[in-house]
């Protein structure tokens, strides 16, 4: 690969958030920055093999290690108890939400799609078969979940209290 077709090719000018006119391809600039890394050694290391005199900036640098897991911090559940006691959401609707995110495990999406029919008091359980695809004021629509088919969540007795009060 030529440092021309390089330049050519986008990283002339790697402003993020902007496409190539001719082919509407991502510039490399939108990747992660160790995507975008890699990518410039392998272009110095593809320019230098038939350049003896020719040095690797890149040679000496350690490559970056990709994160394959990621860990997500999650609520302990000592935290999780304090929450719910008294006195710490005042708010009604605070602790209906609260309770459906922390309790159910549903989504931001899907609690604001929830309808009274997807509420089973008897059974304890919730169906969630939809959820809110735009959160903007003027193309608010519904739309399949995130998995795409439904699912039932647990329907805690904080819960049912909670939506009670409201």
């Amino acid at each position: 690969m030529h440092l021309n077709s390089l330049t050519a090719w986008g990283a002339g000018s790697c402003r993020a958030g902007t496409r190539t006119k001719k082919r509407s391809r991502k510039w490399p600039a939108q990747k992660p920055s160790t995507s975008w890394l890699q990518f410039l050694r392998m272009a110095f290391k593809e320019y230098g093999k038939n350049r003896p005199g020719w040095y690797n900036a890149f040679q000496d640098i350690e490559p970056p290690r990709a994160i394959r897991f990621t860990v997500r911090d999650a609520l302990p559940e000592e935290e999780m108890i304090k929450l719910f006691q008294p006195g710490v959401l005042l708010d009604k609707m605070e602790r209906a939400i609260c309770a459906a995110m922390f309790l159910a495990g549903l989504r931001r999406s899907e609690i604001f799609a929830l309808r009274p029919e997807d509420l089973d008091c008897y059974t304890p359980k919730i169906t969630v078969s939809q959820a809110w695809q735009n959160f903007s004021y003027r193309k608010r629509n519904l739309g399949p979940t995130k998995s795409k088919r439904e699912r039932v969540a647990p329907f805690d007795k904080v819960l049912q209290e909670a939506i009670k009060d409201l």
